[in-house]
């Protein structure tokens, strides 16, 4: 069984998945067209408002791309809590800003992502 302090094997799938996808899109037409259906209603209900992903070391993370991507709560930002182990209550992430990047515009795009949206 790989180590899973070491972050190997089935660890690394997910992040390998979501970064060959990111790094596809980035190089093609597809941003552009994710960019292009962005719904500003539909950044209103994505996932990174109202839900924390936490890695298996205890990370959190605004959503699970984040996390996949190595993104923490608050990247680029100074203070606040990085771990489970430092936040001592969900009030401390209240109007907190959230890591963003453009994998963003794929939860952002037609209907969003949660809906099972397509774009036209």
């Amino acid at each position: 069984m790989p180590d899973a302090a070491a972050g190997t094997g089935e660890q690394q799938r997910p992040a390998r998945m979501v970064g060959l996808f990111t790094a596809h899109a980035l190089k093609t037409q597809d941003l552009e067209r994710l960019v292009n259906a962005f719904n500003p209603a539909a950044a209103t209900g994505v996932m990174c408002h109202y839900t924390l992903s936490i890695g298996w070391d205890g990370t959190l993370y605004d959503c699970d791309f984040n996390q996949m991507l190595e993104l923490p709560l608050g990247a680029g930002r100074g203070g606040g809590p990085r771990t489970v182990w430092d936040l001592s209550s969900l009030d401390r992430l209240a109007g907190s800003p959230i890591a963003t990047g453009r994998h963003c515009f794929g939860c952002t795009a037609g209907a969003g992502s949660s809906c099972g949206g397509a774009l036209q």
